[in-house]
This record gives structure tokens, C-alpha cells and sequence, in this order.
């Protein structure tokens, strides 16, 4: 009697759904301060994200 193994799993198809958006971790952007160090303090104003343009999230 011979034993055969069974064919690796073929590869799952990408995902079509919208992923996290890898430049800002799924955050859509950042706020800015004004002396741009303190975080937390002196909050100016939020830009978003340019990868994802403030979504946070990429679609394929």
C-alpha cells in the first residue's frame, strides 16, 4: 500500500474588501501642533492622511 500526500492548500484570492491604510495604521491622518513637537498640546489642526486621502482605509 503507497501513501500519497495531499496537495498543499492553493493560496486564499486577495481580499476585495478595504484594508487599513498602511501609511497611517487605519487612522485616517494626524493632528499637528503648533510647535510641532508637543503632542497633545497646542492642537492646530488635522491633515489627513495622503495615502488614503483622511479615509483610513485602501480598497484594491
Amino acid at each position: 500500500m503507497t501513501t500519497t500526500t495531499a496537495p498543499a492548500p492553493a493560496p486564499a484570492p486577495p481580499s476585495c474588501e478595504q484594508q487599513d491604510c498602511s501609511m497611517c495604521n487605519g487612522q485616517g491622518g494626524k493632528w499637528v501642533t503648533n510647535d510641532g513637537k508637543s503632542k497633545g498640546k497646542d492642537i492646530a489642526r488635522w491633515v489627513p492622511c495622503v495615502g488614503c486621502k483622511g479615509t483610513g482605509k485602501v480598497g484594491r
